[in-house]
């Protein structure tokens, strides 16, 4: 399977991301407000997420 070149950036972006959410959560606890709560749990879920698109396009299955 090739991948386009941004497709290749974009991957590499959300894994960098998701993996630094999940293992280095302090850096992004001053960007999550009070009032959503749980701020590691923010991070965590976008960590997550991140992951998840990674792995999205990795798949490129179409619809």
């Amino acid at each position: 399977m090739k991948l386009p070149l941004g497709s290749k950036i974009l991957i590499a972006i959300f894994l960098t991301s998701g993996f630094f959410h999940i293992f280095n959560p302090g850096v992004f606890e001053p960007l999550i407000p009070p009032f959503l709560g749980s701020k590691l749990f923010w991070i965590y879920l976008s960590g997550v997420a991140e992951l998840l698109c990674a792995y999205g396009l990795l798949r490129r299955k179409s619809w």
